[in-house]
């Protein structure tokens, strides 16, 4: 069962009236032309509402933090806009705290491609993976 999006303000709707009507191009497309290993899209469709189903190959060793990052960039794209700098001070800060550093909202700003936000963390990636390997139980 799918939860409802709430709208905060007007300008919420707006974005959100936009997507409805159409004057976009399928996010799913865009997605699949990625080629994010195990990761994959398809088009959705109800009578109320339509969008992009997610699907992940259990089997296959997907980002699900790139993809939150082409998706991010991809919805920016569409709208003409920056949904980081749109957002309440509130939940901005929340969403650095999420990912470890406001430095994104100035990528985005920017214009740098999801690809090379994705690759500028490999370094800190691979040293994760390295302290982290020691913890694990398999």
């Amino acid at each position: 069962m799918g939860r409802s999006l709430r709208l905060k303000s007007c300008a919420d709707a707006r974005l959100a009236a936009q997507l409805q009507r159409g004057k976009r191009q399928l996010v799913h497309r865009y997605m699949n032309s990625q080629h994010l290993g195990g990761i994959s899209f398809s088009e959705y469709r109800s009578d109320a509402v339509g969008g992009s189903s997610l699907h992940i190959d259990p089997t296959a060793a997907g980002d699900l933090t790139a993809v939150n990052i082409y998706v991010l960039a991809e919805m920016n794209r569409q709208l003409r806009t920056n949904l980081i700098t749109r957002s309440s001070r509130g939940k901005r800060e929340m969403f650095f705290k999420c990912r470890g550093s406001s430095s994104i909202a100035f990528q985005f700003a920017g214009g740098i491609a999801p690809a090379r936000i994705v690759a500028s963390w490999s370094e800190d990636v691979t040293g994760f993976k390295g302290e982290r390997s020691q913890y694990l139980l398999y």
